[in-house]
């Protein structure tokens, strides 16, 4: 399996779109290669996004793994370890002690707080009555 990397802003292109000239191999190996796989070459750490086995290609993006840190009151579930925000964060439960990242595998749990916040807008002013003193 020949391992690349694509040179492009456009990240999701699908492999069958990809412009040749801005694909780069990394390596080829016999190993096994499969989706989410991380791996470290020449001192760098990258994971596995796409794969075409028909192409014999699997396309790698450089990340960075981290010892993990706290990442507190964010408007997404992120990684601890490599800075993932989950777009599907909203579809998550409340909270949970084990979840994997769907990027670097890294497990790591989190819990879900709510803040409840008003607006208000005016419809109708009150009346206003004048009295007359006796």
């Amino acid at each position: 399996m020949k391992l690349i990397t694509y040179d492009g802003s456009d990240r999701y292109v699908f492999i069958e779109q990809m412009d040749p000239l801005r694909m780069k191999t990394l390596l080829t190996t016999q190993d096994e290669v499969y989706w989410g796989l991380v791996f470290r070459f020449s001192g760098k750490t990258y994971v596995v996004g796409q794969i075409s086995p028909t192409d014999g290609i699997a396309v790698c993006r450089e990340i960075t793994i981290g010892e993990g840190e706290d990442k507190d009151y964010e408007s997404k579930i992120i990684c601890p370890y490599c800075g993932y925000a989950d777009q599907a964060s909203l579809e998550a439960g409340d909270s949970e002690e084990n979840r994997e990242c769907g990027v670097c595998g890294g497990v790591f749990s989190f819990y879900r707080e709510v803040t409840v916040e008003y607006s208000t807008s005016p419809v109708a002013k009150p009346t206003i009555v004048d009295i007359k003193e006796e």
